[in-house]
């Protein structure tokens, strides 16, 4: 038995984190997150879970292409939300407690929002980038069988050099990726990011037997 891969080590701690926000921007000065969703998880089990809605001192708003995909009502969200420091400190307490931070696309999207987030409170955000699993490199490695080798690489770099090599045509959405493996989910309910991080645990529960991570 190899106990050093991911599916045989006992009690790793695991936060599933996926942002919904205004636009597709990756800086705060065009771009916030007003819903971020968190998971966590030891070894497969579910232990909690947190939908943390934010009121950001702004005037940016969520665009008509973001309000087309998402389940939005901004009434809700306003009664639900926390100022940003309260929202900031609920994260950073979960980053801290996991020995991965899983999410589908955080090295290009969620990841850069949370470098910005750190930078509004003057927090040092790279304590988490090694703890990085981007579920999106992993099924990029295993269509184009540019796979992990721990002789060559550890896991946050050899990530790295998947996100650097990304080519057109290969397809990694969330949806596609775990209905090629069959996965039964409630699909309609998707961008919502409490749906689409359990989603993404079913993914990545795939992805550690199917890969020699």
């Amino acid at each position: 038995m190899q106990e050093h891969l991911l599916r045989y080590k006992k009690g790793v701690k695991y936060c599933y984190l996926d942002f919904e926000t205004f636009n597709l921007c990756l800086s705060f000065v065009h771009n916030r997150y007003w819903q971020n969703g968190m998971i966590k998880v030891v070894e497969d089990h579910i232990v909690d879970e947190a939908d943390i809605r934010v009121k950001w001192d702004s005037h940016l708003k969520i665009g008509e292409g973001a309000l087309r995909v998402v389940d939005y009502n901004k009434e809700e969200n306003d009664k639900l939300a926390v100022n940003q420091k309260e929202a900031f400190d609920k994260m950073e307490e979960w980053l801290d407690w996991a020995d991965y931070i899983v999410g589908h696309n955080l090295f290009s999207f969620d990841f850069p929002l949370i470098q910005e987030h750190c930078r509004m409170n003057k927090k040092d955000w790279k304590k988490w980038a090694p703890k990085i699993i981007d579920t999106k490199c992993l099924v990029y490695g295993s269509k184009t069988d540019y796979l992990f080798n721990p002789d060559e690489d550890d896991l946050f770099t050899y990530q790295l050099r998947i996100f650097e090599e990304f080519k057109r045509g290969v397809k990694t959405n969330l949806t596609l990726c775990a209905k090629e493996r069959g996965i039964e989910h409630d699909y309609d309910s998707l961008h919502d990011a409490l749906c689409d991080l359990k989603l993404n645990i079913k993914l990545f529960d795939k992805l550690k037997w199917e890969l020699e991570i």
